[in-house]
């Protein structure tokens, strides 16, 4: 990615917020992170994988009208004053992008709270929170941004749950497990204290991958019990050959608490709905492997 004057400015206002928002010691989970972004962007920020894949499906919007360049025969360079404008303009950009990500979750902000703030911090004066009860009130955030997310996650994974099982080919067990058999093997079935070999693919209900053994390069060994419970009820059901599509309920997958990795990121959300392509390669008697988590 290139460097520039922007993208410092944008690392330099990004870290601030985040250290102010951020608890000695914690991780912020889901809370929407807060960043400077640009209509006329480049590329997207390296660290947002999901919002860069689905920008990507998005046509091309054209350039804004409300703050222009010079422009002409040939394009002058910017003074001053709209070089003053369009870096305001970006930085109230960025903040009110993230703000609709609130709101997208049910997180209503206060719009004239962040003016405040805005105002209090450009004129240089000390904040309203000092450091002890900022963290308290960003632990409080943290929890209630996750209880709405985990809520809305529910939701949508309820909906598409309920219009994909009316599709071709899909069918839904007892638990509300859905699959689809993408391939019929001859093998044995697997029991639950048997010691699986799989292939598999892992995405979420929107199809942005997020896991994948065909991209590590080999497949995974465990026994079928060690799985989440979507995984351990399917494998019992399938033969080795079989390669299938399931669509698992979240009380199926990682649940109300998503899933993190050793350094504490979130890389599942909450009440994520999931969907994963298995395909059984072989069964070894009796339980063992690695356990993952």
């Amino acid at each position: 990615m290139k460097t520039s004057y922007l993208a410092i400015i944008a690392l330099a206002f990004a870290g601030t917020l985040a250290v102010a928002a951020q608890p000695a010691g914690k991780k912020q989970g889901n809370v929407p992170r807060l960043k400077i972004s640009s209509p006329d962007a480049d590329e997207p920020a390296a660290d947002d994988d999901e919002d860069a894949a689905e920008t990507a499906k998005k046509p091309a919007k054209k350039p804004g009208t409300g703050l222009k360049l010079s422009t002409g025969e040939k394009k002058k360079a910017p003074n001053e004053a709209e070089i003053v404008k369009n870096l305001g303009f970006m930085l109230g950009y960025g903040v009110g992008r993230q703000i609709a990500q609130f709101n997208d979750l049910g997180v209503q902000v206060d719009i004239e709270m962040v003016i405040q703030a805005l105002r209090d911090g450009a004129d240089g004066k000390e904040s309203a929170l000092g450091d002890e009860e900022s963290q308290e009130a960003a632990q409080a955030i943290q929890q209630y941004v996750q209880a709405k997310s985990a809520a809305k996650n529910k939701r949508d994974g309820e909906k598409f749950l309920a219009e994909n099982k009316k599709e071709e080919g899909v069918k839904t067990l007892s638990s509300g497990l859905q699959y689809k058999v993408i391939k019929t093997g001859k093998g044995e079935k697997p029991k639950k204290s048997d010691t699986v070999r799989v292939h598999y693919k892992g995405s979420f209900t929107n199809g942005t991958e997020f896991e994948s053994s065909y991209r590590m390069g080999q497949p995974i060994a465990m026994s079928a019990d060690k799985f989440i419970p979507g995984w351990t009820e399917a494998l019992q059901l399938m033969k080795v050959g079989d390669k299938w599509k399931l669509f698992i309920p979240s009380d199926l997958a990682y649940g109300e608490n998503g899933m993190h990795d050793r350094q504490g990121n979130q890389r599942i959300p909450p009440n994520a709905t999931l969907v994963f392509e298995i395909e059984l390669l072989g069964i070894e008697k009796g339980a063992k492997g690695p356990v993952l988590k």
